[in-house]
């Protein structure tokens, strides 16, 4: 399909199912004339559960295997496959046969390069070497004459926003992309890109998306989600297209939705990281670095994160997390100069980065499965369930500020959802 495909619906108070339902069927009957024989489904991990991703890539498989075969990518990135439970639990209507996982160490083949001086601009100058870009064998197989990419807009880390082109680039892409935008993200300033659409490393998985996968039939279903008055994860936003259009939309809703403006910085905060979503420090330091911009000078930050039990699901990066700490961006900078073995693993530094306070804040984390010996030995404070009921009144604690006081707790239910901002951030 050459023509341009724009689908877009918001409901403030949140879809139903059979709203979902009707809406991805009028999108997939779009194609259906175009005698397709394969189609091929990319979908997040259950680290994003709340993304409605589940749901969708259900219905998709549903409507789409009545009349050719369907075959699911799980896009992982640098997580560990999910096993046969979670993944019963995620996406229970697609079959184990039509089931693959991402291996960002083996399974991609290279499609082109993004030569030094592209990056050099890109990157705002923080970067200056080609960029080998891999992809995921499965999603180049000719065969496929649908590609669906699925997922959620919501502030990132890396990118600015999530979705779009990072599904393919990071989410079903290689190390060199992986790592080369994890470290331009983390080097530009991660509280500078977070919430925004244009930052250097979406700008270079824009440009290899469009310089090497152009040519795929790709559609592109985003979703956006809001708390409720009740404070319920409700889907909000609708959003399909084979082009930037729908994820622009997207972007606009999800700054509405799930950015939180604070008036004063929090004193003392506390964030529940779902046991049954984070595995690792690695997915749950978005506790961290989703609050970090309303923390105050001195303040204390608390994770709960009683589902961890490694630092990475990645051995190699596990092992280099251990081994250097959450220490600062100044010093990691300097370690990494020194560090082969960082230098090798970009991404490891950029996440030790995100993780860092830079002395602004302290973090106690809530993770027995760890222990206080691996806690403490990676730059955070432990704390026990006793601590955590008598010092913060956890569990038990509302969303939101417990009163009207500047020095209550603030209680950050899923931080997955949003990016919490005190403007005057230092």
């Amino acid at each position: 399909m050459t023509q341009s495909v724009l689908y877009s619906k918001v409901a403030k108070d949140g879809f139903t199912y059979n709203q979902v339902r009707k809406f991805l069927q009028e999108v997939l009957a779009l194609y259906r004339k175009h005698d397709l024989k394969s189609v091929l489904i990319l979908g997040p991990d259950d680290t994003r559960r709340d993304s409605f991703a589940g749901t969708i890539c259900c219905i998709c498989y549903q409507v789409l295997s009545c009349w050719c075969n369907v075959d699911f990518l799980e896009a992982d990135g640098t997580h560990a496959p999910m096993d046969e439970q979670r993944r019963k639990v995620m996406y229970p209507d697609i079959p184990n046969s039509h089931y693959f996982s991402h291996d960002w160490r083996n399974d991609t083949v290279v499609v082109g390069s993004i030569d030094s001086s592209t990056v050099h601009a890109l990157s705002d100058g923080i970067l200056e070497k080609d960029i080998p870009v891999e992809i995921n064998r499965k999603i180049l197989d000719p065969k496929y004459g649908l590609i669906i990419s699925v997922g959620q807009v919501v502030p990132h880390a890396v990118a600015g926003m999530s979705n779009y082109s990072k599904n393919f680039m990071v989410g079903a892409g290689g190390s060199a992309m992986i790592h080369a935008t994890h470290m331009i993200g983390a080097c530009y300033g991660m509280e500078k890109i977070m919430g925004l659409d244009h930052t250097p490393a979406r700008n270079l998985m824009d440009c290899a998306q469009e310089r090497f996968l152009s040519q795929l039939p790709i559609l592109f279903i985003q979703t956006v989600t809001r708390l409720d008055n009740r404070q319920k994860n409700v889907l909000c936003g609708l959003f399909a297209g084979n082009d930037r259009q729908a994820y622009e939309q997207a972007v606009a809703l999800s700054h509405r939705y799930n950015i939180i403006h604070l008036d004063h910085p929090l004193k003392t905060a506390v964030v529940w990281m779902k046991p049954e979503e984070f595995h690792s420090m690695w997915t749950a330091n978005k506790g961290i670095y989703r609050i970090k911009r309303a923390m105050a000078q001195g303040g204390t930050l608390v994770v709960v994160a009683p589902g961890v039990s490694c630092f990475s699901e990645d051995a190699q990066m596990d092992k280099l997390i251990r081994l250097y700490g959450y220490c600062g961006k100044e010093r990691i900078v300097q370690l990494q100069r020194n560090s082969l073995e960082l230098r090798e693993n970009p991404a490891v530094a950029a996440h030790l980065i995100h993780g860092s306070t830079e002395g602004k804040f302290t973090v106690y984390y809530y993770a027995p499965n760890l222990g206080k010996r691996n806690v403490e030995a990676v730059g955070y404070r432990f704390i026990t369930s006793e601590e955590l009921a008598n010092l913060f009144g956890f569990p038990g604690l509302k969303v939101g500020y417990q009163d009207e006081s500047l020095e209550s707790t603030y209680f950050v239910e899923n931080p997955a959802l949003g990016l919490w901002i005190y403007e005057q951030f230092p």
